[in-house]
């Protein structure tokens, strides 16, 4: 007899396998069914952490994070960074989303993270009819531990509250990050899952960093979606896959400019894992502004 494995690991081992709902997206009315891509999510994530061994550089610049992807920078250990974010959605999303992430430097080689992303609920109307109601909130807590000195390699994992029209449950999230230099700009590499039972994501993302000037930035950013489905079609309410990206000037300001102001342009609703692999509906885009206390 093959014993019954806890429900996480089966969660981790066979993520993606069934389809069932999404992060965000709940149809009130109805729904089209759809083919969920039927391959072990878990293998898919762990067939790219030899990736950022072949991308990451030793060098790297002193950011924390991108906007809605991670690197493998952490704050020193015993002090503590903080980020706000404020979203604001147009067209079929037309919510507003805040941010905020809070760091801590447990030792040199891990990091300690809260963050979350909130918003009220709304209930956007399908062409073809039914309805969808979205937004909610997500609380993430996770810890950054760095792999290897001599290619930057870092781990993250943790444990998501989301609130949302679809999920109530708690569910595993993880990351690896890498980073590059290329002549001024810095590269970064950022694979990520969020474990949704029956409905895995996995996101690759790819970010850089650009100096402008001495006081300005310019960070972009790009998420495939390998695996799973994040969104639903706002004419047929089918679910749908869609890549999610952010792209924006940073300002460095304040002592020793450890203030930086972001002014952008996203489709993802916030900072958590699984929210920033959720695009906005129907192609929605939203403006941006962030600022980061380091």
């Amino acid at each position: 007899m093959i014993p019954k494995l806890p429900r996480w690991l089966r969660l981790a081992i066979l993520g993606g396998l069934h389809d069932q709902d999404l992060y965000v997206r709940s149809p009130l009315a109805r729904a089209s069914e759809v083919r969920v891509w039927r391959r072990p999510c878990l293998i898919v994530f762990a067939g790219l952490a030899a990736a950022p061994c072949a991308f990451a550089a030793v060098s790297a610049s002193d950011e924390i994070s991108s906007l809605h992807l991670d690197t493998p920078n952490m704050v020193a250990p015993g002090t503590s960074k903080g980020r706000i974010e404020f979203i604001s959605f147009r067209g079929k999303e037309a919510l507003a989303y805040t941010s905020f992430a809070a760091r801590v430097g447990v030792s040199e080689r891990c990091e300690g993270i809260l963050r979350g992303v909130f918003a009220s609920r709304k209930t956007c109307q399908v062409t073809e009819g039914g309805s969808i109601l979205h937004g909610g909130s997500d609380v993430e807590l996770a810890l950054k531990i760095r792999l290897a000195d001599r290619f930057r390699l870092t781990f993250q994992g943790g444990v998501a509250l989301p609130a949302t029209p679809t999920q109530s449950d708690s569910v595993l999230t993880a990351g690896l990050m890498g980073e590059a230099k290329l002549a001024s700009a810095t590269c970064y590499l950022n694979p990520k899952a969020v474990f949704i039972d029956h409905n895995a994501i996995v996101g690759i993302g790819l970010g850089i960093n650009v100096p402008v000037r001495e006081s300005a930035q310019f960070v972009g950013e790009f998420t495939p979606i390998i695996s799973g489905d994040n969104t639903r079609s706002t004419t047929t309410g089918a679910r749908q896959r869609r890549n999610t990206y952010s792209f924006a000037f940073r300002f460095l300001t304040g002592q020793d400019r450890n203030v930086s102001i972001d002014l952008g342009y996203t489709n993802s609703l916030g900072a958590t894992t699984g929210f920033s692999m959720t695009p906005g509906l129907g192609n929605s885009g939203a403006l941006f502004i962030a600022v980061t206390s380091r």
